[in-house]
């Protein structure tokens, strides 16, 4: 009996050619706000203002609607490192505006709060962990605030 040996090459390459990746897919982040949302809860009739808003992580660039409006003025907004349904904690991770004509504008650029990072907001909004709180001249961070959503990412 004869074994013939036959040498055999292996040709390497990409079997399917798709986008180039992109770490900035990763940056755009979303939310629904909710008067329900609120913590403590809200009076009742103060529980249905919405607001939508997005923000890039990466330029602190945000925009915000407002759908059904809470009593008062939005005064400021505010993102904290926190879960859904917990209390506030004492000081915010970053300020999208502070103030009724800071907010006046629906778009603008947030600022960093120290010890916050760019990159621990962008860790903890990965893990569904930063709340975006809008306060009004009615709902104050006493109040927890007038409207309150969980951060998501929307590539």
């Amino acid at each position: 009996m004869t074994i013939v040996m036959t040498g055999m090459a292996l040709v390497g390459g990409a079997a399917c050619k798709g986008e180039p990746f992109d770490p900035t897919f990763y940056d755009t982040y979303s939310v629904v706000a909710w008067g329900a949302n609120v913590v403590p809860a809200p009076p009742p009739g103060d529980s249905s203002a919405r607001a939508m808003a997005t923000i890039n992580i990466a330029t602190l660039a945000y925009t915000y609607s407002v759908a059904v409006p809470p009593p008062g003025t939005i005064d400021s907004i505010a993102l904290y490192q926190i879960a859904a349904g917990a209390p506030l904690p004492m000081s915010a991770t970053a300020m999208l505006c502070a103030g009724a004509a800071a907010c006046a504008p629906t778009s603008g650029t947030a600022t960093v709060l120290a010890p916050a990072t760019i990159a621990s907001i962008r860790s903890s909004m990965r893990v569904y962990g930063t709340q975006m709180v809008f306060f009004t001249t009615a709902a104050q961070k006493t109040a927890g605030g007038a409207m309150r959503g969980t951060m998501y990412l929307s590539p």
